[in-house]
């Protein structure tokens, strides 16, 4: 894989680098100078260490993600797809790799770069100039020639989950999930942080702004369920008789054929064994307001219910996604005025262990997210390391969804207290 040095950089001319009018990508190697990203060593003049470039490079998986492309397993989901080779198959590119059209193509962008800055960070074209020498560096002005606001939890969201719940453009659809292609599980907080922590090295210091989990946590979940809605509308008809189930629970399907594992309350008014919408999100978002004493959770759970209940009558899901994305717009600004504080960490803590409890987390990706928001707001309500073996226990009960097992979720309670 090809690497622009210093070296490089300086005999093309910083200029070069630089000097372009459009937005068009200009690729990694805009970034990589020591004195911009590339420095050996995070530096402590600003909050920016300086050192991203390299972190990325070394420790980024977004790094790898074309990578990705090239081997083995990705081969054979090709081949049974029937495609040709996947890192040169524009569906896998499109989230494997920082793809635009040639048009918005700089000199030096390489796609088997993978996922480089401007994937998130946005076309550096327009702002990379003010950003190295302007006479205002501030984030406000970067912001305004171009750069994606990426520490506001909103906007960090929408270009996440692109790829990593799915969009119009972009989607992992049942046939390629049953070609091997892995299930696409996401929590903005919990995959925010492991992402700003990989390899044990930061992409970047937490400060006030961002290290507010719990309304990241709240936020995302609103996101992902509107998402939800969005690729429900764009591809849930399918391409023949069938409709297409990526937009499904899987584990409505998916789980092991025992008497056990119907037992207990589905909580959405659905006989077993029912096709379901994905609505893992909501579950855990209803327990959060639930817990926060916000009236707006008897008004999710509703719409939720008519919602699920509507999967068979297209009028009738029409009207019950309408109003399911309108309550969801009132529980986000619900969020933006909720104050933060340890007590009403712990308050929601309490409503997800009580909604385990009670089987409202009955499959796996339900289970997935309600563990993935206690270890969050345990960790909100103060320190406590005692809880650190319960926290491991919870997760081994998610090792493998294959082997998951319903209730023994439903004994979380124990495991949290």
């Amino acid at each position: 894989m090809k690497r622009w040095t210093v070296g490089m950089l300086c005999m093309i001319g910083f200029g070069a680098v630089f000097g372009v009018a459009h937005a068009e990508r200009l690729g990694v190697a805009s970034c990589a100078q020591s004195f911009c990203h590339g420095s050996a060593k995070p530096l402590t003049a600003t909050h920016v260490q300086q050192n991203e470039y390299i972190t990325w490079l070394n420790f980024d998986p977004h790094a790898r993600a074309y990578a990705t492309l090239r081997n083995a397993k990705s081969r054979v989901i090709a081949t049974r797809l029937g495609l040709g080779a996947a890192y040169e198959e524009k569906v896998c590119l499109d989230c494997h790799t920082d793809y635009v059209r040639r048009a918005d193509r700089g000199p030096k962008l390489q796609i088997d770069d993978g996922i480089g800055c401007e994937a998130c960070h946005g076309s550096a074209s327009n702002w990379i100039a003010p950003h190295h020498a302007g006479a205002d560096k501030s984030h406000a002005s970067n912001i305004a020639h171009g750069l994606v606001a990426l520490d506001r939890p909103e906007t960090r969201a929408e270009v996440c989950m692109n790829c990593h719940v799915g969009s119009r453009s972009r989607f992992a659809s049942h046939t390629m999930m049953a070609a091997g292609h892995p299930r696409l599980s996401f929590e903005l907080d919990t995959f925010t942080e492991i992402w700003r922590t990989s390899g044990g090295r930061e992409h970047y210091r937490r400060n006030s702004d961002t290290a507010n989990g719990t309304r990241t946590w709240l936020l995302g979940l609103v996101k992902t369920a509107t998402l939800r809605l969005d690729l429900i509308a764009a591809h849930g008809k399918g391409e023949g008789a069938m409709p297409e189930f990526a937009v499904y629970n899987c584990y409505a399907c998916h789980r092991q054929m025992r008497v056990e594992a119907w037992a207990g309350p589905q909580a959405d008014d659905l006989a077993p064994g029912s096709l379901r919408f994905d609505d893992s999100a909501l579950r855990v978002l209803i327990a959060a307001f639930d817990g926060a004493k916000r009236p707006i959770a008897q008004q999710l759970r509703a719409a939720t219910r008519q919602w699920q209940k509507s999967l068979n009558n297209a009028q009738q899901l029409a009207t019950a996604q309408q109003n399911l994305r309108r309550v969801l717009a009132a529980g986000s600004s619900e969020i933006t005025g909720m104050n933060f504080v340890a007590v009403q960490s712990r308050a929601m803590l309490e409503s997800l262990v009580a909604a385990a409890q009670r089987g409202e987390f009955p499959d796996y990706a339900s289970a997935e997210q309600a563990a993935m928001a206690m270890v969050l707001l345990m960790a909100d309500s103060g320190p406590d390391t005692r809880r650190r073996p319960d926290v491991d226990k919870l997760f081994r009960a998610l090792e493998d969804d294959s082997r998951f097992d319903p209730k023994v979720f439903r004994n979380v309670g124990a495991v949290t207290r």
